[in-house]
């Protein structure tokens, strides 16, 4: 989502043309807003896991952090594989209480 910001501002330059600069911030605020959500995800499905429960949204949001959709990604995804390892692990599956 991140890297897409610049996406307006190139067709704004392109074109010169006040139409695409008065699209850029609808676009701009929308791919915020996807990653405020995306973020809060990765956080509450963290702490979840930290707390051993809600095994769904755990293994959701491990495999969330490695998805290339932030800036943070480079630390997401080694952070999501050893998540994943963990999770797949029977022994922390029983641990969670569902």
């Amino acid at each position: 989502v991140g890297p897409l910001i610049t996406l307006p501002i190139l067709v704004a330059q392109e074109t010169d043309d006040t139409v695409a600069i008065g699209l850029m911030f609808p676009i701009v605020a929308l791919l915020f807003l996807l990653n405020l959500a995306f973020s809060a995800t990765l956080l509450i499905g963290g702490w979840q896991m930290r707390q051993l429960r809600s095994y769904g949204l755990s293994f959701i949001a491990a495999i969330m952090a490695l998805l290339p959709c932030t800036f943070g990604w480079v630390l997401g995804l080694p952070i999501g594989i050893w998540a994943l390892v963990v999770l797949l692990d029977p022994a922390v599956k029983t641990g969670f209480e569902t």
